[in-house]
C-alpha cells in the first residue's frame, strides 16, 4: 500500500509543496519497525517519547516525520510539526489504510467486568445472523482468517487499524472490540468512528495508573468521543448502558442513549431472570416487544452481560425474535465461570474475576449450585492498586465458605506485602481463610477439602496462561493444574 505524504498530512499542517507528492510505503511509531519509505510519527507515550528516537527511524529509512518539536530533527527529512503526534497518528493511519473503520459497524464495549464477555456474545450474535463480525479483546484477536492470543486488550493504534484493515479485506462488515481505561486514556483507538459504544459497568479497578477514581471514569467516557467528530463520515453512534449499575446510573448520557436494567423506563427492560439447571432465562422488553432470551451462560452477573448484549443488538438494528432464536446457541466465554471437569470431584468453575466487584458477581453466581460449601481459592496481582486488595478480600467472606489465598501473578513484590495487604479484609473471620503460597499446592489443598457436592471457584486468571514472577513470564494454566492436582490427591482426571 502506498501514499503520496500530502495525501496523508492534509488537514494536519503546512508541509513544503516538494515534499507532498513523496510517496510513502508504510507509517509507524515504532523507531525498531521503520523501512525504507515509511513515515515515523514521533509519539509522546506513557512511558516513551518518540522524538528520542528520531534519529533511529531516520537512520532506518524514515523518508519523512511528523513531530512536536521541529528543533529535533536533522536537516533535510521532510517535516510535519503539530500539536500532539498523538492524536495525528490515528488520523495518518487511518487515512493510509483507507478508513478501514468506515466498512465495518464497529462496536466497542468498556466497564470494570463484562467487557471480554459482552465482546464475545456480540461477535457470536452477530456471526449467528451472518454480519461477519471480527474480534479485539483480552483472550484472543479474530481477523476472520486468523485467531490468535491476545497480547493486549486493546492494541496500540497501528496494530487495531491494520487489524481493522485486515478484517475488511477478509469479509467482514463488522467488528466486536474491548476498550480498556487504558487504551482510552492512550489514545489507542486512533480516533476510529464507533457505532455502538457499550458501558457494563464501574467499579474500582487500575487505581495504580489513574491515580483516582474520578480519573478512571473520565478515561472510561472517552470512548463517547467516538461517537461523534467533524470528520465523521458515518451517523452519529449510540450508547448503550446498563443502568442497574450505580455509577453508570449516576452519569450524564447522551439524547437517545439505549438503557438497560429493571427500571420500566429502560429501553431494554429486564423484568425478571430465572437459573435452572445451567440455564438462565431473562423476560425483556425491548422496541416494545417482549420476549423470553434463554442462554447457557450462568449466574446474576452473565443476566447482565446478556441484557447488554441484547441492546447492542438492538441498537444494530436486529430484530427482537432474530435474537431470541439465536441466543440458546451463544457459548460461555474462556475463563469466565468456565467449568473443569473432574471425575467424582466437586464442581470447580475457572474465572477471571480480579477485582473485588468480579469476585463478589462470580460467588454470587456459583452459590445457586451447591446445596453444599462455596470453596474459593484466589489470590492478588503484585504491583498493582494496593487498596482493591482487602475489598476482595471482604468480597470473597462474603460469598465463600472456605478460602485459600495464594498466588496471582506477584511480579515484582513480596508477596509478603501483598499478603499483609489482602489480610485486612479477612480481619473479620482469619480461621476461614488459609495461606498457600504455591498456587498447585493450593489447588490440591482446596480440592482435597471440598466434597462431591461443593463448588470449587477458582479466580484471578482465568484464561490465562502464564504466571509472572519478576519480571518473567512461566507457563501456568489453571484448567491444567487442576486436573494434575487431582490426579495426584487419587482422583481421576
Amino acid at each position: 500500500m502506498k501514499h503520496s505524504l500530502g495525501s496523508l498530512l492534509v488537514g494536519l499542517g503546512s508541509l513544503e509543496s516538494e515534499s507532498a507528492s513523496l510517496e510513502v510505503t508504510g507509517v509507524t511509531a515504532d523507531s525498531r519497525r521503520v523501512r525504507a519509505g515509511d513515515l515515523f510519527v514521533a509519539v509522546r507515550g506513557h512511558a516513551v517519547d518518540g522524538h528520542s528516537y528520531l534519529t533511529t527511524a531516520i537512520e532506518s529509512g524514515a523518508r519523512a516525520v511528523v513531530v512536536e518539536d521541529a528543533s529535533l530533527v536533522p536537516d533535510g527529512i521532510p517535516t510535519l510539526v503539530v500539536a500532539s503526534t498523538r492524536d495525528a497518528f490515528g488520523s495518518i493511519l487511518r487515512r493510509f489504510h483507507d478508513h478501514p473503520d468506515r466498512s465495518l459497524d464497529v462496536v466497542a464495549v468498556t466497564g470494570t467486568n463484562g467487557k471480554t464477555t459482552v465482546g464475545h456474545l456480540v461477535r457470536d450474535l452477530l456471526n449467528a445472523v451472518d454480519r461477519r463480525c471480527g474480534l479485539v479483546g483480552t483472550i484472543r484477536y479474530d481477523d476472520l482468517r486468523e485467531d490468535v492470543p491476545a497480547p493486549l486488550t486493546t492494541p496500540g493504534a497501528e496494530d487495531l487499524i491494520a487489524l481493522l484493515a485486515t478484517m475488511r479485506a477478509n469479509g467482514g462488515v463488522a467488528v466486536s472490540m474491548e476498550a480498556s481505561s487504558h487504551a482510552l486514556d492512550q489514545r489507542r483507538l486512533g480516533g476510529i468512528e464507533v457505532d455502538v459504544a457499550a458501558f457494563t459497568n464501574i467499579t474500582r479497578d487500575h487505581l495504580d495508573y489513574h491515580g483516582d477514581h474520578e480519573a478512571y471514569v473520565a478515561a472510561k467516557r472517552r470512548l463517547l468521543d467516538h461517537l461523534t467528530g467533524d470528520d465523521r463520515v458515518k451517523n452519529t453512534g449510540r450508547v448503550v448502558v446498563f443502568v442497574d449499575d450505580p455509577v453508570l446510573a449516576g452519569l450524564d448520557w447522551p439524547k437517545g442513549a439505549i438503557t438497560v436494567g429493571r427500571d420500566p423506563s429502560c429501553t431494554v427492560h429486564v423484568h425478571g431472570v430465572e437459573f435452572e439447571s445451567g440455564t438462565t432465562t431473562l423476560e425483556v422488553t425491548v422496541g416494545g416487544a417482549r420476549a423470553r432470551f434463554e442462554s447457557a451462560l450462568v449466574g446474576g452477573y452473565n443476566a447482565a452481560n446478556l441484557s447488554v448484549v441484547i441492546g447492542v443488538g438492538h441498537a444494530l438494528g436486529l430484530d427482537v425474535d432474530t435474537m431470541v432464536d439465536v441466543f440458546p446457541r451463544l457459548r460461555p466465554v474462556p475463563g469466565r465461570l468456565e467449568p473443569v471437569e473432574l471425575e467424582g470431584g466437586p464442581l470447580v468453575l475457572i474465572d477471571y474475576a480480579h477485582t473485588a466487584d468480579g469476585m463478589r458477581s462470580a460467588l454470587e453466581a456459583v452459590a445457586p449450585l451447591t446445596r453444599g460449601t462455596v470453596h474459593l481459592v484466589f489470590g492478588c496481582g503484585g504491583d498493582r492498586d494496593r487498596g482493591k486488595r482487602p475489598e476482595m478480600a471482604r468480597a470473597a467472606l462474603e460469598g465463600a465458605g472456605r478460602i485459600v489465598f495464594t498466588v496471582d501473578n506477584p511480579r515484582t513484590e513480596d508477596p509478603e506485602q501483598i499478603f499483609a495487604d489482602t489480610a485486612v479484609g479477612f480481619a473479620a473471620a482469619p480461621d476461614r481463610v488459609h495461606r498457600v503460597d504455591d498456587r498447585g499446592a493450593a489447588l490440591a489443598d482446596v480440592l482435597e477439602a471440598a466434597s462431591p457436592g461443593d463448588v470449587v471457584l477458582v479466580a484471578g486468571k482465568g484464561h490465562e496462561t502464564y504466571q509472572i514472577f519478576g519480571t518473567e513470564k512461566t507457563p501456568w494454566d489453571d484448567r491444567i493444574a487442576i486436573r494434575e492436582a487431582w490426579a495426584r490427591i487419587g482422583g481421576a482426571a
